[in-house]
């Protein structure tokens, strides 16, 4: 393990020593983010309504739902945020930044304990990616689900997994750096404990000295 770390990443070497890890890594990444993506896409496609699709007019009148729930057929062009509304370039290429971002991040995964960082990554790309095809197609971001009991703003399932996604990668920084710290901390005391003990042996006890004299 403690050659692995003294390897560099852009060298020959990490690759054959890691190549496993990161096929497994980049397995599971793909496997995630197309079973997300493929949930956006579909709900996307079998809910939102157009009035004239090929001139992009939107049935805006349409819905259906309940109070805790209401599909509707929302054309957004920007983000659920509300910046960059007509920048489309730019938020292409943010988009496209999070999607290699992320496979270049799990590349350096070589836990098997943070295989849940590569699924939360799998997550946010398949959330940028699913928004990204939405604005290469039509200009703007089809969302369909308007939660009636918290506000009027319309999203999709993409807005969703970029918000779990990134929480999940935030938490799971905090407890990598917070165990992380507990652990080197519980190896300095251990390692203070055994140079005390050391230090300890090593010191000559003056009474048995002077007994074994008398003898």
């Amino acid at each position: 393990m403690n050659e692995t770390n003294r390897v560099k990443y852009f060298s020959k070497e990490y690759w054959k020593i890691n190549w496993k890890f990161i096929l497994i890594n980049l397995a599971i990444f793909f496997c995630v983010f197309l079973f997300f993506l493929m949930i956006d896409l579909v709900t996307k496609e079998t809910i939102f309504k157009w009035a004239d699709k090929s001139r992009l007019f939107v049935d805006s009148k349409w819905e259906a739902g309940g109070k805790f729930v209401t599909f509707r057929s929302v054309l957004h062009e920007g983000t659920t945020l509300g910046f960059l509304e007509t920048n489309l370039g730019f938020l292409h290429f943010i988009s496209f930044m999070i999607f290699f971002g992320a496979i270049f991040a799990v590349t350096f995964i070589k836990d098997k304990k943070l295989i849940y960082v590569t699924v939360f990554l799998a997550i946010v790309s398949a959330g940028a990616f699913g928004n990204m095809i939405d604005r290469f197609l039509f200009k703007g971001v089809r969302d369909i689900i308007n939660l009636p009991w918290v506000n009027q703003g319309v999203f999709n399932f993409a807005d969703v997994w970029l918000v779990l996604g990134g929480v999940g990668i935030l938490v799971a920084i905090i407890l990598e750096a917070t165990f992380g710290y507990f652990k080197s901390k519980k190896a300095k005391s251990i390692q203070e404990n055994k140079l005390q003990e050391q230090s300890e042996l090593q010191i000559p006890n003056p009474s048995k000295d002077k007994e074994n004299d008398m003898m």
